[in-house]
């Protein structure tokens, strides 16, 4: 790809190295349909993943930020899983934990339904306000009023003020091709508050190519990003990293940060030794042997006595259910997620059940999508009276 006039978004060079395909994927994997034609005739576009060979940083030098478009129709929330929500609620008491946020103002950029600020604005005793152009309307999800919800882009938010201590943006930054534009804007309006704080989370790209985590690998996102990369994504848009760790069983990385100076791109140096030729060699021949592992599994049930079901309908779940040669080996597609139920999977076009479908389908396979909450799959299939074998896909 050296050559080409695409630019890596982290420091705008040209020397990009392709080092992973796939076509006709889901243009948005978490947007669902209300009948199965659409579903299968949902847009796809190709993916191109390839390393920067200045900084290290990765895209998909394929994206195109007119096709994707956030509306209504869009849904990923994940609270309805009790390990999730566990997870939530240890975040929200870590942010709330040295009490600067109480009586203060909350900024959710990216905020879903409200879920997570909801949570931390009772935890801190705070206000809050979310954007998010995925709304279905202007809101408020809480009875006392004190979380409000916009249905606007994100370069909306324009409610930083004097009360604001804390912004949060969780998954967002990964969905946008630009994202330091959205970083300078926020840094410019909360310039003037004092001791405000950032609180940022994204994929782990570094998990992703480790453990060969194909199934993250969807259009909607157009960036995958490590510790070295997020810390210079921020370094360039004025922002000082105070902690990074890694969370939820090492997939999310977990940033705060604070305002600083801005920085030329060239004056950022990342060194992020995980993304050697070695590691993107390895991603890419042990995701082709992974698609080639689930493509036999399914040739050898053809005689199998029940079906097998996928319980997981994000982007994990979705992407995996668009890389079999023949989707028809999965019966249904399960998720707890009520929004979801009775609708149909991008490209798929499975039709999306809830758990207690799974009495009448009667599965002997349950495919999770997520090995973090296997567990809880397993524990929710006992309930129903169900004796599938669980793997992970």
């Amino acid at each position: 790809m050296n050559g080409t006039a695409v630019r890596c978004a982290l420091c705008s060079s040209t020397a990009l190295t392709e080092f992973f395909n796939r076509s006709g994927t889901p243009i948005l994997c978490n947007r669902q349909y209300a009948s199965r034609h659409e579903a299968v005739n949902a847009p796809t576009a190709d993916i191109m993943l390839a390393r920067c060979e200045r900084c290290g940083g990765i895209q998909n030098v394929r994206f195109d930020p007119l096709a994707v478009v956030y509306d209504e129709d869009y849904e990923n929330s994940l609270h309805f899983s009790r390990r999730f929500q566990a997870y939530s609620e240890e975040l929200a008491a870590r942010l709330a934990a040295d009490g600067c946020l109480r009586r203060g103002e909350v900024v959710e950029l990216g905020c879903g339904h409200g879920e997570f600020l909801t949570l931390l604005c009772r935890r801190a005793g705070c206000r809050g306000i979310g954007y998010d152009p995925a709304l279905t309307e202007n809101g408020e999800p809480n009875d006392d009023g004190t979380v409000s919800l916009r249905k606007q882009p994100y370069t909306a938010a324009d409610c930083i003020t004097d009360l604001t201590r804390l912004v949060v943006c969780r998954h967002v930054l990964e969905h946008l091709a630009e994202p330091a534009e959205l970083l300078k804007l926020v840094r410019a309006r909360a310039a003037s508050v004092s001791g405000i704080r950032f609180y940022f989370e994204v994929p782990n790209a570094e998990t992703m190519l480790e453990h060969c985590g194909l199934w993250d690998v969807i259009f909607e996102h157009p960036l995958y990003f490590t510790r070295d990369s997020i810390r210079a994504l921020l370094e360039i848009s004025g922002y000082v990293l105070t902690s990074i760790d890694l969370a939820f069983d090492d997939q999310f990385l977990s940033v705060e940060a604070r305002i600083g100076a801005l920085r030329e791109k060239d004056t950022v140096r990342m060194s992020d030794l995980s993304l050697s030729d070695d590691t993107l060699t390895r991603f890419r021949r042990e995701a082709a042997a992974r698609e080639y592992h689930w493509r036999r599994f399914f040739e050898r049930r053809e005689q199998s006595i029940g079906p097998a079901v996928l319980w997981g309908v994000g982007s994990k779940g979705v992407s995996f259910l668009n890389a079999l040669a023949d989707p028809a080996h999965i019966a249904a597609a399960v998720d707890l997620n009520p929004r979801k139920q009775g609708r149909y999977v991008a490209g798929s076009g499975h039709r999306i059940v809830a758990p207690e479908a799974l009495r009448t389908i009667e599965p002997d396979v349950v495919l999770v999508s997520n090995a973090f909450y296997r567990d809880e799959v397993e524990s929710d299939l006992r309930a129903l009276g169900q004796n599938a074998d669980v793997l992970t896909i």
